[in-house]
């Protein structure tokens, strides 16, 4: 039996509700809107009450209202019949940096596209491209980037907000490149397998705003065309990312041998996600790689380019 005396194990939760296991998981752990009682065995099962609740949600969120300010109300709240009907305001994101890349890390894990829309335009009305950039969107994809690996925020939920950035930032990258034939040239691209190029986006939006012409090359790019675009282009630096450990190690070899025949002329950088000890990293390093893990900032990038050039 899937529910009895109004007990609801999850498959047939999910399917009363029409929300995921993961999401019904998620909202019951950050936002306490679920009470299950447990079986010895460990499952789940979810009463009447339960499914009032999950039914208010659904309805109000048709309504347009974001699952942060539903839960806010609370649970006892969405049990009286009145508070579907209640009309709210829409809420209003946070004023401040943290504040807004919580919300943008907080749209990814709950798929809220509403929540993360009125973000990104509440934190460029307040602050400057720079700003946003540097302070707001790449510690809140660093957080995303980890979230995915670690399966706590979903593909989906990573796709959705890399697509509302990029939207967001091509049109600027593309109004902050530099027409200057001598500005130094500095290809960006993801090593072969790595399809995430969010991070590298905003690299080159940062790039083509200090004064860099910027070769964007972008996601999966096999390591034999990189060295013939930069030998073509005469590139002054190549900046790399990956987010995976995996990759990294693939290209590993390819990767110092490059940075070996180009030392002295094009310098390589690499950008990672993952956590590594950088003793296992220490051959690139040696060939001439710098590296670039998680929290590092644009400015120290700058002047190593500005060192090198």
């Amino acid at each position: 039996m899937e529910h009895s005396q109004g007990r609801y194990k999850m498959r047939t939760f999910s399917e009363l509700t029409g929300l995921s296991p993961s999401i019904l998981r998620a909202w019951e752990r950050r936002h306490g809107l679920l009470r299950p009682t447990t079986t010895e065995g460990g499952h789940r099962l979810y009463t009447d009450e339960d499914l009032r609740v999950m039914r208010r949600v659904s309805l109000m969120m048709e309504q347009g209202r974001v699952i942060g300010e539903i839960a806010a109300l609370g649970r006892e709240s969405l049990l009286r019949p009145e508070a579907a009907s209640k009309p709210a305001p829409a809420p209003r994101p946070p004023d401040t940096l943290r504040g807004l890349e919580g919300a943008i890390v907080e749209s990814a894990r709950s798929l809220d596209g509403t929540l993360l829309a009125r973000t990104l335009d509440r934190a460029f009305a307040l602050f400057s491209v720079e700003t946003v950039l540097s302070q707001i969107v790449q510690p809140a994809t660093a957080a995303i980037g980890v979230g995915w690996a670690t399966g706590e925020i979903s593909v989906a939920g990573e796709h959705m907000v890399s697509a509302a950035l990029t939207a967001r930032i091509q049109p600027l990258w593309h109004a902050a490149q530099t027409t200057n034939p001598n500005a130094p040239l500095v290809i960006c691209a993801c090593l072969p397998g790595e399809q995430h190029e969010l991070g590298l986006f905003v690299l080159a939006l940062h790039l083509s705003s200090a004064g860099y012409r910027v070769a964007y090359l972008g996601r999966d790019l096999p390591l034999d065309e990189l060295e013939a675009a930069a030998e073509r282009l005469g590139a002054r630096a190549v900046c790399l990312s990956s987010l995976r450990r995996d990759i990294i190690d693939a290209a590993k070899v390819q990767l110092a041998a490059l940075a070996r025949t180009w030392r002295g002329k094009t310098r390589v950088h690499l950008g990672y996600l993952e956590a590594s000890e950088l003793r296992e990293l220490r051959d690139l390093e040696e060939a001439g790689l710098l590296l670039w893990g998680p929290g590092f900032e644009f400015v120290t990038l700058y002047r190593e380019l500005i060192a090198s050039s």
